[in-house]
């Protein structure tokens, strides 16, 4: 789980449900650091930072005083030229190692560029979590995107950790693409899937039993259309410095990291 965690809040009914999701990824005794980015050409054009400083912080102080269990909050107030900027600015300031946004997908929308969590992945130094879209949400079932890469390999430490603290069932999930010659090719697919599959369960923690699934098709459909319905977070591994590679890579990771309707964590590298 996670230690100190920057949640993105500004305000919306969204950025609440980011907060929860926050909560649920939190481990015991962390920080959540509720974070509101001015845009500063607002700041520019307007010359009221001062104010909407002193307004967003108020409220973002009322919303730490309602965080409760063992979790710590503080209120930060960022000034910077976009969301995204500000918010890796605050992470790497804060050495957090997650960012937590708000559900700002739009089912069958592809165009990457418009989802803040997505765009977090270029130059955010931690984890990234996007937020599902219902409010009321539970993680009670994890599942992971797993091809045996290191960026897999990352994706599912987070998820068996995550799922260990919280008691949910956990479920590995493999893309097996179409082959040119679909008797003997296919069966030798699934066979190595069946392996790799076998022997990422075997390393799961004391108390998580993994189902293993293996999706006939390409990732981004194939994944998405089986998990729909079934998975309340969906782990993604990803490389820092773009969008995610190997079999989730270029439009894959847009489908995937737009069009399912779960919560998201993609890890980075």
């Amino acid at each position: 789980m996670f230690h100190t965690i920057v949640v993105s809040h500004d305000g919306t009914p969204g950025a609440d449900v980011a907060l929860r999701l926050a909560e649920q990824l939190a481990a015991d005794g962390a920080t959540l650091l509720l974070a509101r980015v001015i845009p500063a050409e607002r700041v520019l054009s307007h010359g009221r930072e001062p104010g909407r400083r002193e307004a967003a912080a108020s409220e973002l102080e009322a919303l730490c005083a309602d965080v409760g269990g063992t979790l710590q909050a503080a209120a930060r107030v960022v000034t910077a030229p976009s969301a995204e900027r500000g918010l890796v600015a605050l992470a790497e300031e804060e050495d957090a190692d997650l960012i937590v946004v708000g559900p700002d997908r739009r089912p069958g929308d592809f165009r990457s560029h418009t989802v803040l969590g997505l765009r977090l992945l270029r130059g955010a130094p931690c984890a990234v979590a996007i937020a599902p879209a219902d409010p009321d949400f539970e993680l009670r079932h994890v599942g992971v995107a797993y091809d045996g890469s290191p960026e897999a390999e990352r994706a599912l430490e987070a998820a068996y950790d995550v799922a260990r603290r919280l008691g949910a069932a956990c479920t590995l999930y493999l893309a097996v693409l179409p082959a040119a010659e679909p008797a003997l090719d296919t069966q030798l697919a699934h066979r190595e899937a069946g392996a790799l599959l076998d022997a990422a369960a075997a390393r799961a923690p004391e108390g998580v039993d993994p189902a293993t699934v293996i999706v006939p098709g390409f990732p981004s459909s194939a994944i998405t259309g089986r998990v729909a319905g079934v998975i309340d977070l969906l782990v993604l591994g990803s490389r820092r410095q773009g969008p995610l590679q190997r079999a989730l890579v270029g439009s894959t990771s847009r489908a995937i990291g737009v069009d399912v309707d779960c919560a998201l964590l993609l890890t980075p590298r």
